[in-house]
C-alpha cells in the first residue's frame, strides 16, 4: 500500500536549500564552459628620463579574452596584477608624438594568465610628449580652519615644506606658478595643532611632485580685545603745512585676536600715520589714516574711523576755512 505524503510537511529551510544546492549546480556547471568577454586592462607607460606626457596618455585599452567561466570571472574581479606595461624608458624619442604599436601592446601584457587572448581592439595607442624640466613653486593651501567659540586662528597656517619640486612636459611645467592642497576642513578647534595636507593630484600622470603631503602649524589662542585711546596721528614725508589743519589728531582704536598677542600690544607699538603727499592734494577734505602694528590682531574698530583735512585760504582780511 502506498503512503501519501503531504508537502505542507516539507519547511521552508527544505525548499531554500534545494533551490540554493539547484542554483550552486548550475553556475558550477556553467563556468566550466568556455566564453569569450571584453576585458579593459589598465595601460602603465614608462618614458625615457628625457620625455614627459605633453597631455594624458591613454589609461586602459580593450582586449578580448577566451577562456573558462571560471578563469575569466578570475581575471574579471580577482586579478588586481592585470595591466599591459609598455617599457619605452630605453627607447629614443625625438618628436613629440610617438606611436605605440600593436605589437608593443601585445608584448606588454602581464598578469594574463590561464586565458586565450582573442583580439586586441585597437591598432595602436598614440601618446603626446616633450622635454622634461624641474620647477620649484609655492604651496597654496586650500585650507579651512575654524575655531571653537571663543576661540581665534593667530595668523597664517605655518606650511613645511612650503615650496616644492614639480617635474613634468616643460610646456605645462614653466606655466604653473603655484601647487594647491587638496580642499580640507578643521572645525572646532580650541588649541594649536598640526596636520599634514595632501597635494592635489589634478594632473597626476603628467606632473611628478617631489611630495606627495606637507605639514602646517595652525595656531589658536582665546580670543581677546583691547582698547587703546588717544593715539596720536603722525605725519610720513613731512609736516602739517601751516594752512592746514587737521581734526582731530587723535584716535581710539580697538583690537581684537589672540589673547598672547593682545597682552603684548602697547600703544608705543601702534602708528597711526598720514602722507604728507594726500594732507597737500586731498580735495575731498577726508582722509584715513593707516594703522600699522605688530602681530596678527586685527582693528575692528577705530574711532573716528576718518581724519577732517581743512585748509585755510586767505582773502584780504577774511580768513575762511574749506575742506
Amino acid at each position: 500500500m502506498l503512503k501519501k505524503y503531504s508537502l505542507k510537511n516539507v519547511s521552508k529551510k527544505s525548499y531554500l536549500g534545494a533551490i540554493l544546492f539547484a542554483l550552486a549546480l548550475w553556475l558550477y556547471t556553467s563556468l566550466g564552459s568556455d566564453y569569450t568577454t571584453l576585458v579593459n586592462l589598465p595601460v602603465i607607460i614608462r618614458l625615457p628620463e628625457d620625455r614627459a606626457f605633453e597631455e594624458p596618455p591613454p589609461r586602459s585599452v580593450m582586449i578580448e579574452a577566451k577562456g573558462t567561466g571560471w578563469n575569466l570571472f578570475n581575471l574579471l574581479y580577482f586579478n588586481k596584477s592585470k595591466r599591459v606595461f609598455i617599457d619605452l624608458y630605453n627607447t629614443r624619442i625625438n618628436t613629440p608624438e610617438y606611436d605605440i604599436t600593436r605589437t608593443a601592446i601585445l608584448k606588454g601584457l602581464q598578469a594574463f594568465d590561464r586565458v586565450e587572448l582573442s583580439d586586441v581592439l585597437t591598432d595602436g595607442l598614440n601618446i603626446l610628449t616633450g622635454k622634461v624640466t624641474t620647477y620649484s613653486v609655492p604651496v597654496e593651501p586650500v585650507l579651512n580652519i575654524i575655531p571653537g567659540d571663543g576661540f581665534t586662528l593667530v595668523g597664517k597656517p605655518k606650511l613645511e615644506p612650503d615650496v616644492i619640486e614639480i617635474r613634468g612636459n616643460d610646456k605645462i611645467v614653466s606655466t604653473i606658478k603655484n601647487w594647491k592642497t587638496k580642499p580640507a576642513v578643521f572645525e572646532n578647534r580650541n588649541s594649536s595643532f598640526i596636520e599634514s595636507l595632501e597635494l592635489s593630484d589634478s594632473l597626476d600622470g603628467i606632473i611628478n611632485l617631489s611630495k606627495r603631503y606637507v605639514k602646517f602649524t595652525a595656531e589658536i589662542q582665546q580670543t581677546a580685545e583691547v582698547t587703546f585711546d588717544e593715539v596720536k596721528i603722525s605725519v610720513r614725508g613731512g609736516i602739517v603745512p601751516k594752512n592746514h589743519f587737521l581734526y582731530p589728531e587723535h584716535v581710539s582704536i580697538t583690537f581684537r585676536g589672540g589673547i598672547e598677542e593682545i597682552i603684548q600690544l602697547n600703544p608705543d607699538k601702534i602708528s597711526v600715520t598720514l602722507n604728507y603727499a594726500d594732507i597737500v592734494n586731498n580735495k575731498t577734505g577726508i582722509l584715513v589714516p593707516k594703522v600699522e602694528y605688530p602681530g596678527n590682531s586685527e582693528v575692528i574698530i577705530m574711532s573716528p574711523n576718518h581724519i577732517y583735512n581743512y585748509k585755510i585760504i586767505k582773502s584780504d582780511d577774511l580768513s575762511k576755512i574749506n575742506f
